[in-house]
C-alpha cells in the first residue's frame, strides 16, 4: 500500500485526503524524492513532450506546480528525507531486535 501512495504511480495532488497519511508515512516516499531531487535537480536537458517545453530539472524536481509531482518533490527536502529515512531504519531495527530477544516461538 506504501508504495502506492508513495508519489510515483499516483501524484500528491491526486491521492485523497483520507489517504493521504500514508503519503507523509511511507518511507518510500522520502527514499524516491531524495532520489528525485538529487538526479534530476538543475538538469538542463529539453523535454519536448510538453508544452511549453521545458527541463527535466523542472519536470521531475520543481517547486512549481506544473512538475510531475506537483511541486511536493524539492531540492531543499534533501537532508529532510534522510534524517527521516534514518529515523524509519532505527525504529525498525529495534523492533526487530525486541522482537527477536523477547518473543519466543519456540516455548509452549
Amino acid at each position: 500500500v506504501t508504495s502506492i501512495v508513495s508519489g510515483f504511480s499516483i501524484t500528491p495532488g491526486n491521492i485523497s485526503s483520507a489517504w493521504i497519511f500514508l503519503y507523509w508515512l511511507s518511507p518510500i516516499h522520502y527514499a524516491l524524492e531524495g532520489i528525485i531531487v538529487t538526479q534530476f535537480h538543475g538538469a538542463e536537458q529539453i523535454v519536448k513532450d510538453f508544452f511549453p517545453p521545458m527541463t527535466v530539472g523542472r519536470l521531475m524536481s520543481s517547486h512549481d506546480p506544473d512538475s510531475h509531482f506537483d511541486g511536493d518533490f524539492n531540492w531543499s527536502h534533501r537532508f529532510q528525507n534522510i534524517i527521516i529515512l534514518f529515523i524509519f531504519c532505527t525504529v525498525f531495527r529495534i523492533a526487530t531486535l525486541y522482537g527477536l530477544t523477547f518473543i519466543n516461538y519456540t516455548s509452549r
